[in-house]
């Protein structure tokens, strides 16, 4: 009998992910660092990471998650496998209005 694979994350789910395996802050990479999923295509997940300095991107207030501190959800994201990306802690869902933010965001940050 084989064992079933898991799910691929939903969109809003907040993981903890090393930011080696995104190529986030390669100067000093965060271990655990609050990612974003926005979007899964095939068996790649895109996350955007948080950032508790600065003030670039979309503002979260303390509180608004549980497990999650105030900070901002980057304009910049990264491309994870999916097997990659089930394997990460889940903190949580990042709330509606704050997830199209992001989503957002980062779909103004393609254009030309």
């Amino acid at each position: 009998m084989s064992a079933l694979a898991p799910l691929p994350p939903v969109l809003g789910e907040l993981l903890k992910i090393h930011d080696r395996m995104t190529g986030f802050s390669p100067d000093a990479p965060k271990e655990n660092r609050p990612y974003v999923v926005i979007a899964q295509t095939g068996r790649s997940v895109r996350v955007v990471p948080q950032s508790t300095v600065g003030g670039n991107g979309v503002h979260i207030p303390d509180g608004s998650v549980n497990g999650l501190e105030e900070g901002w959800f980057v304009p910049w994201s990264a491309v994870i496998s999916v097997r990659t990306a089930v394997c990460q802690p889940l903190i949580g869902y990042l709330p509606p209005e704050y997830l199209e933010q992001v989503r957002d965001q980062w779909r103004r940050s393609r254009r030309p």
